[in-house]
């Protein structure tokens, strides 16, 4: 379309004096509010878009206008939380395995709208992202979230030599992209960090997370045990639940198999299911041939996360991997007893015992076994919770998020003003020679 890249808006703020009966104005310039897009695979409710609509929610809107770009219109269950901040967010109707083809189309957007800075959030858009900014000439600051998101080559095992050298080309390729283009990594815990800190060229600084103990505190002051029971067709007893999407990583067939073995000790006892997913139907099947089907109930994709935790004694969670485990630090600000595997993660604010009881990933006996006695023992249940409350209480409040955005912006834009670094074509030349064949297995190993 080829807008113009319109100029930062400028603001001022005014004080009065009056001397003599006369009013003087005095104006104070303040710096220029920058654009900040940030970048999503999905609208839907998961840690990244969580994260971002935390932070958006408190973000000084003096100084920074966010905007929201995601990929897939098909999981834009969000869509109206980020409007409620003001924030209408764009999707992309991203086509996978087109990422090069479309980052003209993000680079358009970044021009048209005046983008300072991207923040860009997940894997799925990380590449088209990237290449949008590298054509508009903008920086970015990349989230680090998971293990999923990172620099150097992804070649199948066993892969012909000619797929190889191209798999490693575009590789190198990719990460000179974005080594040019990322001046700031932030990471969503110090695990997280330390994972990619080997892999790239600039700082990661470790976020602090926030909780929405307002919300939180709302839904419990609110809840109706008796119409939360019907509207999810649960009977008495204690009830567990699981937030999460139900996909490979995520182990509610894990917290299924426990389960089972919980109700032979727990009679009464109920799981809750909240998410969709790829293995929904597959850990359908597993309660059906664990004979736990009555018991659990799989409720599907629900943006009410602070009203399903309000009734719920015990949140159960099975997921091998986790940058953060925001769902599990919600529990804990909503005061439900936690159990889960052990993640260098989630014990990097939750101690063993105190906060959750937290087995290791290898121990199934005793996660059957703390996860029984959290269900059968209501004084255990109150402890647990109570414990995972002060852990979260004073180290995430709520604005933290923001503060957290607004200092790595503050980093980013000060590293490398806008539209400086070098120019596109020659950044393409550079990286074009680096990506021939005969250097192809120099980029085996992420490079710095």
């Amino acid at each position: 379309m080829g807008v113009g890249k319109r100029e930062p808006k400028a603001y001022s703020s005014s004080r009065f004096t009056r001397t003599g009966g006369k009013v003087t104005t005095h104006t104070e310039e303040r710096a220029p509010r920058r654009r900040i897009l940030l970048t999503l695979p999905e609208l839907a409710v998961g840690g990244g878009p969580v994260i971002a609509l935390n932070a958006i929610r408190y973000l000084d809107r003096a100084r920074f206008e966010p905007h929201v770009l995601a990929l897939y219109p098909d999981r834009t269950d969000m869509v109206d939380a980020f409007r409620a901040e003001g924030i209408d967010p764009v999707v992309l109707e991203h086509t996978p395995g087109r990422s090069i083809f479309e980052s003209p189309r993000v680079a358009r957007l970044i021009r048209e709208r005046g983008i300072d800075l991207l923040h860009i959030s997940g894997a799925d858009e990380r590449r088209i992202s990237l290449y949008g900014a590298f054509l508009a000439r903008v920086p970015a600051v990349v989230h680090i979230h998971s293990e999923w998101v990172h620099l150097g080559a992804r070649v199948q095992p066993g892969s012909p030599p000619h797929v190889r050298l191209r798999r490693l080309a575009l590789s190198r390729f990719r990460d000179e992209i974005e080594h040019h283009v990322a001046c700031e990594y932030l990471a969503d815990s110090p695990t997280a960090a330390a994972l990619f800190e080997p892999s790239v060229r600039h700082p990661v600084h470790v976020m602090t997370q926030s909780m929405a103990f307002d919300a939180m505190a709302e839904a419990a002051a609110a809840h109706d045990d008796e119409a939360w029971r019907a509207e999810l067709g649960l009977g008495p007893g204690p009830v567990a639940i699981n937030i999460s999407r139900h996909v490979p990583g995520k182990g509610q067939g894990r917290v299924i198999r426990a389960f089972a073995a919980v109700r032979r000790v727990v009679r009464d006892a109920q799981l809750v299911l909240v998410g969709d997913g790829e293995q929904f139907a597959e850990n359908q099947r597993l309660s059906a041939e664990l004979d736990v089907a009555g018991a659990v109930r799989f409720v599907g994709l629900r943006t009410d996360v602070a009203h399903l935790l309000a009734g719920a004694d015990v949140f159960a969670f099975g997921s091998t991997t986790e940058s953060f485990g925001l769902v599990v630090a919600e529990a804990m600000a909503a005061r439900v007893a936690v159990v889960a595997y052990s993640l260098p993660s989630i014990t990097s604010y939750a101690e063993d015992g105190v906060a959750a009881l937290l087995p290791a990933q290898d121990d199934e006996a005793g996660y059957v076994d703390a996860f029984t006695r959290l269900m059968a023992d209501a004084a255990l249940r109150r402890r647990v919770a109570d414990g995972g409350y002060r852990a979260v209480a004073d180290r995430f409040p709520p604005d933290a998020a923001a503060r957290s955005f607004e200092a790595a912006y503050d980093r980013a834009l000060g590293h490398r003003a806008p539209g400086a670094g070098s120019r596109p074509a020659a950044a393409y030349r550079r990286v074009a020679a680096m990506a021939s064949p005969r250097r192809a297995e120099d980029a085996v190993r992420p490079h710095r």
